[in-house]
């Protein structure tokens, strides 16, 4: 595949790596020199050691605070039996916010209000902490790319979501992270029934999804329904010789950690499910886990970044979320065309409740409820 994606003009993809040697060379390395702060400073900028000893005095912090300056609040929780009004509208506040789908702690970051949430308990399992050494891999996957045939106009990639993954992981905890639109969307027609509840997603329907790295396929086949989508692409490979695609292998994903890869960083790889919906990812870091960083290993995969959450209104009330779309409807003028649930009822059906013309209608998720 690197005849078509020539990595050699392209700095910012490096040579292919071993993750595997590179883990053993990395914790075989030994510190061959001492590192002094002082004599680096005073080398760097060309300064006696006593002078940087003097700016250290000097500029040290605790210089900037003085004794009747006032200190921040600690956080404590909300008494028990109050008759205060304020302690009250925060409590009703926080079991809001505690129902919210998304991020019920997203608020503790900006919050101008001194208060602990009582509900969230950070706890680290013992047997689940790491004790050896272990790599970080920075993966990006982006959002799908399709290409319109005869179209000109490239759209850039947007990405979707940004994760950082354990080297002793399995491939599989990171499509089991991914997020995906499609994987929520619901494939019947619902304009006949609108109050049914559907519980059929289509991750659920089509279970099968693979990773392409670096000249390997890795299909998902923990599910007893799916499919080995790798067998009609190796196929096509071996048919068609003289287009120079592949050889390929074929291996399973819930067998192989990120360990046993060798990639290159900087290089597009590729990850299909839902059998046309295709993302492109991209490995941009791997390091050394250090004491910094997380210790727990059930909380990884981290997200670590996600893409700009702009929901998706109603095309005719302009104000709420969309709940619903709608495609083929010959009262529209727009296709697909996206409802808030009220508008929806109230335009596509009469007082009865009968549906009044033709139309395929699907609830729709929107992508700021998942992210």
């Amino acid at each position: 595949m690197e005849r078509f994606h020539n990595p050699n003009p392209r700095p910012f993809i490096s040579t292919e790596i071993d993750f595997k040697t590179l883990l053993t060379e990395w914790t075989h390395l030994e510190a061959h020199e001492t590192v002094n702060a002082d004599t680096d400073l005073s080398s760097l900028m060309n300064i006696p050691p006593e002078i940087i000893k003097e700016l250290e005095t000097v500029c040290n912090i605790d210089n900037l605070t003085i004794k009747p300056e006032p200190t921040d609040f600690l956080n404590f929780k909300i008494p028990a039996n109050h008759n205060l009004q304020c302690l009250k509208t925060k409590e009703k506040f926080n079991n809001n916010r505690s129902q919210h789908p998304r991020n019920p702690y997203a608020h503790i970051y900006n919050n101008k209000y001194s208060f602990a949430d009582e509900k969230r308990k950070e706890t680290i399992t013992i047997d689940k902490t790491i004790t050896g050494p272990e790599l970080i891999l920075t993966i990006t996957v982006f959002q799908p790319y399709k290409k319109r045939p005869g179209c000109k106009y490239i759209r850039d990639l947007k990405m979707e979501q940004q994760f950082k993954v354990l080297g002793s992981q399995k491939l599989t905890v990171l499509r089991d992270k991914f997020i995906c639109l499609g994987d929520n969307s619901i494939l019947k027609d619902c304009s006949d029934h609108p109050d049914l509840k559907l519980d059929n997603k289509a991750k659920d329907v089509f279970t099968s999804g693979l990773f392409y790295i670096n000249g390997t396929l890795y299909n998902d086949m923990r599910n007893a329904q799916s499919r080995d989508n790798s067998r009609a692409i190796i196929e096509w490979a071996n048919e068609y010789t003289d287009m120079e695609i592949g050889p390929f292998e074929s291996r399973l994903m819930e067998e192989t950690r990120f360990l046993d890869l060798k990639l290159r960083l900087g290089y597009p790889y590729l990850y299909q499910h839902l059998g046309d919906c295709e993302h492109l990812m991209v490995f941009q870091d791997v390091r050394l886990m250090n004491c910094e960083d997380c210790q727990d290993v059930a909380r990884y995969p981290i997200v670590s970044g996600v893409s700009c959450r702009h929901r998706v209104i109603c095309m005719v009330c302009r104000h709420l979320t969309a709940k619903w779309v709608t495609t083929g409807n010959r009262r529209l003028n727009a296709d697909p065309f996206f409802f808030c649930d009220s508008c929806f009822r109230a335009f596509n059906y009469d007082k009865n409740g009968q549906k009044i013309g033709e139309f395929f209608a699907q609830p729709f998720v929107d992508r700021s409820a998942l992210l």
